[in-house]
């Protein structure tokens, strides 16, 4: 399902904030805002939903963003029990989608699509070779 919606299509509700009154937000902000956005969407929708231009799809099959540096790198479902700070899923990232397979990840790198997304640097985790939306 892609929803596009033209101009006359969008209601503003309250008073829109002045840019020179707002406080800028981060790309890496905006994405995670994005992604749990569309892991809502997707969830409460039953559907795929999919951001273009910043590789984010969420599938509501999957359960646990993976994690990376404090950005959403990919999607996990089937996370088994944590055993020694690892966990048994079916992994799949989103720069390698056609990879996805079942395997070992640490439990570090994974967050609850429920839960939404950490917003601070807690999460990162020193995988700079990673593609970050």
């Amino acid at each position: 399902m892609v929803i596009e919606l033209d101009a006359d299509q969008v209601e503003v509700v309250g008073r829109p904030i002045p840019a020179c009154e707002s406080d800028p937000i981060s790309r890496e902000q905006q994405t995670r805002n994005m992604a749990n956005f569309l892991g809502g969407l997707s969830q409460e929708a039953g559907v795929p939903a999919i951001a273009p231009g910043q590789r984010l799809v969420s599938d509501p099959s999957f359960t646990h963003w993976v994690m990376a540096e404090g950005h959403v790198i990919g999607e996990a479902r089937d996370v088994g029990p944590e055993k020694n700070g690892t966990c048994f899923a079916y992994v799949r990232l989103f720069n390698m989608p056609k990879c996805a397979e079942y395997g070992t990840i640490e439990r570090k790198h994974l967050r609850e699509k429920a839960d939404g997304l950490l917003n601070d640097a807690a999460a990162a985790d020193g995988f700079a070779e990673e593609v970050q939306p």
